[in-house]
């Protein structure tokens, strides 16, 4: 019979070996099955903002810019962006500010282009979960830490940063990410990285094309 010291033993061992609840699934696996679900909408419309974080002049600033993501019903059709007018803050306060006199590259459709996001993946695991709003309900998210190859907006000594995807557990759906993009051009008025965090609080699935769309 096993001493209570040695059966806690076994239990602390047990718990220890186990993954948390909720993290068991294969990080890849939940990835594929975004992308699976995103190659076979016949049409989506996504809304909600991205914010930029840059430094400039020993300053950090915060753009804040609402976005609108769709595809139409051809799934050979490109992804189409709709951006409106953004504010910009120090990253401090919750002042606006004029608009630095910067120039800033918007990150580029690979970035949102979900129905290939388990290509280039060199290495994927489940952070932590976490809640997040959509269409008005709490919704229950992996967040996954992604690292893959250098999207074309990246210069090619930039070194590849971690990339973060909130997915909806039930349905796949990417409802935010963040990632870093890297500026090509040698001018003392781009920054050199920019910080994004893309959240999409409201979609629709599989309807007729939106207005600005068409």
């Amino acid at each position: 019979m096993c001493s209570p010291t040695k059966l806690l033993a076994v239990v602390v061992l047990f718990f220890s070996l186990c993954p948390a609840p909720g993290l068991s699934q294969d990080a890849m696996d939940i990835l594929r099955k975004v992308g699976d679900t995103y190659a076979n909408f016949k049409s989506y419309d996504f809304a909600g903002n991205s914010q930029m974080m840059i430094e400039v002049d020993g300053v950090k600033y915060r753009m804040t810019l609402p976005q609108s993501m769709a595809r139409g019903a051809a799934p050979d059709l490109p992804l189409s962006f709709q951006f409106q007018r953004s504010t910009w803050q120090k990253a401090d306060s919750a002042v606006q500010v004029d608009r630095p006199h910067i120039g800033f590259s918007p990150p580029g459709a690979g970035f949102y282009d979900f129905a290939r996001l388990p290509e280039g993946v060199k290495s994927a695991r489940i952070f932590r979960d976490e809640t997040l709003q959509a269409n008005g309900k709490d919704t229950s998210c992996y967040v996954i830490e992604v690292l893959r190859s250098p999207h074309e907006a990246s210069s090619e000594d930039a070194v590849p940063a971690p990339e973060m995807f909130w997915i909806d557990k039930v349905k796949y759906l990417v409802l935010r990410l963040s990632f870093r993009t890297f500026n090509t051009f040698n001018n003392g008025h781009f920054p050199r990285t920019m910080d994004w965090v893309t959240t999409f609080n409201s979609y629709h699935l599989n309807g007729p094309p939106v207005e600005w769309l068409v």
